[in-house]
């Protein structure tokens, strides 16, 4: 279920804000959610690890602390994570390959509001325990609602918000989305059954 959700809203969002983003801004955010991806590329494998570990020991009570430990330890990959792939993107902005730009020079101009939507969006991988929290659970359908209802305000929000520009109104509903879902994914981990 959360698999279904992630990928329309993956889809989707690049859809929708193609229409309503300038198309600089759309290549900031289109970069961003590519080079994001190596958070999840890196998370899955361990939340997978915890998950299974968990699941082998439900005939005990779980404490709040087996529940939460994946999930902090999960921010805290993810800050490395932006960390060392903005590092990367620094070094690699230097270097043309053929005469064309490996990085985008909008993403290098733009590097501010590059870095926030990249540790927004590193967040929204960190917050994919709370899968592994639904499925353990036994309410997977939960998270698709609310990754749906999360992605319908972050578009709201894009589209609405006044806001002097549209990277502030981008900003703030994408770090709307990742908060909501870190909200459900935290109340979930505490409330488990």
């Amino acid at each position: 279920m959360y698999d279904i959700g992630s990928a329309t809203t993956e889809v989707a969002d690049k859809y929708i804000l193609s229409l309503i983003v300038s198309p600089s801004l759309l290549v900031i955010y289109f970069f961003v959610r590519k080079i994001s991806s190596a958070t999840t590329i890196i998370l899955e494998p361990f939340y997978a690890s915890k998950f299974k570990d968990l699941a082998s020991i439900l005939d005990r009570p779980l404490s709040s602390s087996d529940l939460s430990r994946p999930l902090v330890t999960g921010y805290l990959v993810a800050a490395i994570s932006c960390v060392l792939s903005l590092m990367a993107i620094k070094v690699l902005s230097f270097i043309s390959l053929f005469q064309v730009e490996i990085i985008p020079s909008i993403v290098m101009s733009n590097i501010g509001i590059f870095s926030t939507c990249l540790f927004i969006d590193a967040s929204i991988a960190a917050n994919r325990w709370g899968r592994h929290i639904s499925l353990l659970n036994g309410q997977p359908g939960s998270l698709l609602i609310v990754r749906w209802l999360c992605f319908i305000i972050f578009v709201l929000v894009v589209m609405k918000l006044p806001a002097p520009s549209e990277t502030i109104s981008l900003t703030v509903g994408f770090l709307l989305y990742a908060f909501l879902e870190f909200v459900y994914v935290v109340s979930r981990t505490c409330t488990f059954k």
